[in-house]
């Protein structure tokens, strides 16, 4: 006989987790698994990576989010208690994005530093 965990079981995991966010002060809680090591995940979402890795973000307030693959969606679809899924290639090219951006600005910082320190020995 197979018995599932009650969905209630699941929001009182996330609830635990937001209460210790507030009480530590910290913003967000990750955690990721994949098909070999899959604990982290499920305990969270009930979703089992199978193709892919997966991860589940915990905000201090809101909803969590399960970060999947392109192949998962119809398994969490399916069998995730959290909802709200995100593509997390979609966001990996973001912060690829955003790296590259913020690469840039610091080295254009720099350079302006060094511009300046130089203008002032001559």
């Amino acid at each position: 006989m197979i018995r599932e965990i009650p969905e209630a079981e699941f929001h009182q995991r996330i609830e635990r987790i937001q209460k210790m966010l507030v009480e530590k002060d910290y913003d967000a809680y990750l955690v990721h698994s994949n098909e070999a090591d899959h604990a982290s995940v499920r305990y969270l979402s009930d979703h089992w990576p199978i193709f892919e890795t997966a991860g589940v973000i915990i905000p201090k307030e809101g909803d969590p989010i399960l970060l999947i693959g392109p192949e998962a969606e119809p398994f969490a679809i399916q069998r995730s208690k959290i909802k709200k899924f995100v593509n997390y290639l979609l966001i990996e090219n973001r912060l690829s994005l955003i790296i590259r951006i913020s690469k840039y600005q610091i080295l254009k910082k720099y350079l302006m530093k060094y511009q300046e320190e130089k203008e002032l020995s001559v």
